[in-house]
C-alpha cells in the first residue's frame, strides 16, 4: 500500500499536471483560434492584395491603352501633317513648274519680240540705206572703172548707137562718166553714133543693152554686158530687130544700142 504521504504527493502532482494540461489546452485553443484568425487575416490580406493587383493591372492597362491611343493620335497627326506637307510641296512643285514654263514662254516671247524688233530695225535700216543710195547720185568708183576698162581693153569693138536720155544733171553726169570710162578702155566713141532720146514713154530709167537677136548677140555686146556685170552695175538686155531703122543713117547688121537713162525711181 501506498503511504498516505505518497498518495498526497501523487495527488498534488496529478493536480498540478491537470492544471498544466488545462493551461495547455487553453493555450492550444487560443493558438488554434489565433491560427484561424491569422489565417482569416492572411486570406483577407491576400484577397485585398489580389484586388489591388487587379486594380493596378487594370490601371496599368488603362494607362498603356491611353498612351498607345495618344501615341496613335500623335502618329496620325504627324502623318496628316506630313501628307499635308507633301501635298503642299507637290502643289508648290507644280506651281514652280508652271512659273518656270510661264517664265520660259515670257523669255521666248521677249526673245521673239526682240528678234522681230532687230529684224524690223534691220529691214528699216536696209530700206533707209536703199532710199539713201537711190537718192544719191550715181557715181562710178575707182574699182568699177578699173573693172570696166579691164574687160573692154582686150575685147573686140563693134558699132554702137549710144541712146542718151539725159533729163537732169545727175543723168547727164552719169552718162559722161560711163562714156569717158569706155573711151579710157580704148573703145571709139563717135559723136555721130550718139542720139538724144525723148525719154517720155521710152522706159527712160537705168541702163539697157539692146541687140537684134538675144540668141546670137554680137561679141562686143557680150563684152559690154560682162564689163557692167563685173563692175556690179545694174542693167537690162533687150531685143529689137529694127535697130537703126529710121535713124537717117545706115548701120552695120551687128549694131547694138546702149541706152543710158535716168536714175531708177523708188
Amino acid at each position: 500500500m501506498l503511504d498516505p504521504d505518497e498518495i498526497v504527493a501523487l495527488t498534488s502532482k496529478v493536480q498540478k499536471l491537470d492544471k498544466w494540461n488545462n493551461i495547455l489546452n487553453i493555450i492550444s485553443v487560443v493558438l488554434l483560434a489565433l491560427t484561424f484568425f491569422l489565417g482569416f487575416i492572411a486570406n483577407r490580406l491576400s484577397v485585398r492584395l489580389n484586388e489591388a493587383k487587379d486594380k493596378l493591372a487594370i490601371r496599368e492597362k488603362q494607362l498603356s491603352d491611353q498612351k498607345i491611343a495618344e501615341a496613335n493620335t500623335r502618329t496620325a497627326t504627324a502623318q496628316a501633317i506630313a501628307e499635308e506637307a507633301r501635298l503642299e510641296q507637290k502643289k508648290l512643285s507644280i506651281e514652280s513648274k508652271e512659273v518656270q514654263k510661264a517664265l520660259a514662254e515670257t523669255q521666248k516671247d521677249l526673245s521673239d519680240a526682240k528678234r522681230k524688233q532687230v529684224e524690223a530695225e534691220l529691214a528699216l535700216q536696209q530700206k533707209v540705206d536703199e532710199v539713201k543710195k537711190r537718192q544719191e547720185p550715181r557715181v562710178l568708183t575707182k574699182e568699177q572703172k578699173a573693172k570696166i576698162i579691164n574687160v573692154l581693153r582686150n575685147s573686140p569693138q563693134g558699132p554702137i548707137q549710144y541712146m542718151l536720155g539725159a533729163t537732169d544733171d545727175e543723168t547727164y553726169n552719169h552718162i559722161n562718166e560711163i562714156l569717158n570710162t569706155i573711151k579710157a578702155a580704148g573703145w571709139r566713141i563717135d559723136e555721130r553714133d550718139m542720139f538724144a532720146v525723148n525719154t517720155t514713154g521710152y522706159g527712160s530709167a537705168g541702163i539697157r543693152i539692146t541687140v537684134k537677136d538675144k540668141n546670137n548677140p554680137p561679141a562686143h555686146a557680150v563684152a559690154l554686158a560682162r564689163a557692167l556685170h563685173n563692175a556690179n552695175i545694174d542693167f537690162s538686155i533687150d531685143q529689137n530687130p529694127n535697130i537703126g531703122v529710121g535713124m537717117g543713117q545706115t548701120f552695120p547688121t551687128n549694131t547694138i544700142e546702149f541706152f543710158i537713162g535716168n536714175k531708177p525711181k523708188l
